[in-house]
Formats: structure tokens, sequence, C-alpha cells
């Protein structure tokens, strides 16, 4: 866990959804585990719509519960050994 947090990785954010070719938004992430996170997790909220979820007769945040669920499997299964860096892309299918 010392090896996360002490040694920065780079990760790209992509929002592609005008033009295919290109990227509408991007955000270099060139940090350690925790700040790459939350980074990730700020450019996820600017670009997705928080959709309106009922969960019995409780709202809920679906949108930041899928993206802690997609980032900290991205950022955990890695592959660290490798200078190849992460990438979230965000198009108007899937993330």
């Amino acid at each position: 866990m010392k090896y996360l947090i002490e040694h920065k990785h780079k990760t790209d954010a992509i929002f592609r959804v005008e033009n295919k070719d290109r990227y509408d938004d991007r955000d270099v992430v060139i940090a350690n585990f925790i700040d790459s996170y939350y980074r990730l997790i700020l450019f996820g909220q600017k670009h997705l719509n928080d959709l309106f979820v009922l969960d019995g007769i409780l709202n809920i945040n679906a949108r930041d519960q899928i993206l802690r669920e997609i980032i900290s499997n991205t950022l955990a299964h890695r592959d660290y050994s490798s200078g190849y860096p992460a990438k979230m892309i965000i198009d108007d299918e899937k993330i």
C-alpha cells in the first residue's frame, strides 16, 4: 500500500461524444493512488448526468456509486509494472 501512496502513476480520463476521432475533454492524471481516485471522480461527475433513481422510497446517487466502482476497479487492477497509462473513457454509450 505504501507503494501506491508514494509513487505517481499516469491515468488518462477522456470524454468523447461529439467527435469520435478526437476527445472533447481530457484530463491527464499523474498522481498517487488516492489523488488519482478523487480527480477521476470529479472528471466523471463533470461529464455524467446525475439520474433520479429510487431505492424503495429513498433517492440514491447512482452516478457516484457507478463511478466509485469503475474507478476503484480501474486503479486497483491496473498493471503497475507497465509504463502504459490506465484509461477511463466516457462516450455516448458507455464508460
